[in-house]
């Protein structure tokens, strides 16, 4: 498609039918009902260009961000691009936007945990989140997984998307190359995780758990393991520590009973995949 550029002159340029979604890109749910999601960022596009199985429809690009992204834009033939004026984003987003750079992306249909470990090989190391519900953290930890192995991750239903603007951003873009489902049951999800020879690891700092190094030290180069997550406070709920096959722990000093979950979803990950990457 012809790259089209934008009369940002005219009054109501921002009217434009074509820039709907971008008008909408602080509206969550008007995104998610349209079947779409949103990309920020010059990085996070060109990856959403090139290094990702879901599909870009449209950019919209200005003059400044137009250089470092010229080559992806002209070479995709089946995408709309749009192209302002330097500095006119943010009278289409609504806010002082730095970046020039936003793309609408195919939100993906729905796959189940059984199709998602087909399509990625059975891959020895994937997360699982229960509840995790912020941004923030569902994105830093795809960025983790992506960075340390992890071959997938597992969200329950309670889960913020990982396609979610926010998310997306913390992620840096890993969220469009990391596979994952996002079902409507999590306890299906995990009973799929051990028909599939998962062993599930919950990381938890409740009664019972065993340190991460003592279970690092029982685990196998050859082995599946899906590392369970929980959300900031409550942790990880009752089906997942029931349907565990065991408690880890990150120990801490004294006084401190936990860290972010984020964060202790890359020490975890890097222990683990030290492991496996022994293969």
């Amino acid at each position: 498609m012809p790259i089209v550029r934008l009369d940002t002159s005219a009054p109501t340029w921002v009217d434009d039918a074509r820039l709907a979604l971008y008008r909408g890109v602080r509206d969550p749910e008007l995104v998610r009902r349209s079947a779409r999601f949103i990309a920020e960022g010059r990085q996070i596009v060109r990856t959403l260009l090139s290094d990702s199985v879901l599909r870009a429809e449209s950019v919209l690009i200005d003059d400044t961000a137009w250089p470092t992204l010229a080559s992806e834009l002209e070479a995709a033939s089946d995408l709309a691009v749009y192209r302002v004026a330097s500095g006119t984003l943010r009278d289409v987003a609504g806010w002082k936007f730095h970046q020039g750079c936003l793309a609408v992306g195919q939100r993906p249909e729905p796959v189940s945990v059984d199709a998602l470990l087909a399509a990625a090989g059975e891959p020895h190391l994937v997360v699982g989140l229960d509840t995790v519900s912020n941004p923030d953290n569902v994105g830093a930890i795809f960025r983790s997984a992506s960075a340390l192995g992890a071959g997938g991750v597992i969200l329950g239903p309670t889960c913020v998307s990982p396609l979610y603007r926010k998310a997306l951003r913390s992620s840096m873009g890993a969220a469009l190359r990391v596979p994952f489902s996002h079902g409507p049951d999590w306890g299906d999800g995990l009973a799929a995780l051990k028909s599939h020879g998962y062993t599930l690891l919950a990381l938890t700092p409740g009664v019972g758990a065993v340190s991460l190094e003592a279970a690092v030290e029982r685990l196998t180069p050859t082995g599946r393991y899906a590392l369970l997550l929980g959300a900031e406070g409550h942790g990880l709920g009752a089906t997942s520590l029931e349907r565990c096959d065991e408690r880890i722990v990150i120990p801490m000093h004294a006084g401190v009973d936990s860290l972010n979950v984020a964060a202790a979803a890359a020490v975890a990950l890097y222990r683990i995949g030290q492991v496996i990457r022994r293969r």
